[in-house]
């Protein structure tokens, strides 16, 4: 699993934790990313551990995120050409993210419920 760490989701991460929290007896390993990605045990990410660079590279997975940040047109066009499909999930910070819709993309409370 891989969830944006940037500067623009910190105050989001306790919600996005918790969403994840019930996952802890399957998910030993989570991936920050922000211009770089970090593993972290995920019994650490539980306990409040992030590394961040603070920015955002959508040139790599993403699962959880606020969009704020664009992925290439050229990566976009590999992704489909592959047949990508993944799940975004949004925080209420912004309403969309026309980088990741054709990807699968649904809002932080829609996930919640």
């Amino acid at each position: 699993m891989y969830i944006d760490a940037s500067g623009s989701v910190n105050d989001y991460l306790p919600e996005i934790i918790g969403l994840l929290r019930g996952l802890r007896a399957d998910l030993k390993t989570v991936f920050l990313f922000s211009n770089q990605v970090i593993e972290v045990p995920f019994k650490s990410l539980l306990k409040g551990y992030v590394q961040t660079t603070c920015g955002t590279d959508f040139d790599k997975a993403v699962v959880v995120t606020d969009g704020h940040a664009n992925m290439t047109a050229g990566y976009q066009n590999k992704l489909a050409r592959r047949r990508f499909r993944t799940l975004t999930i949004l925080i209420p910070d912004k309403p969309d993210c026309p980088d990741f819709t054709p990807f699968g993309v649904i809002k932080l409370e829609d996930a919640i419920r």
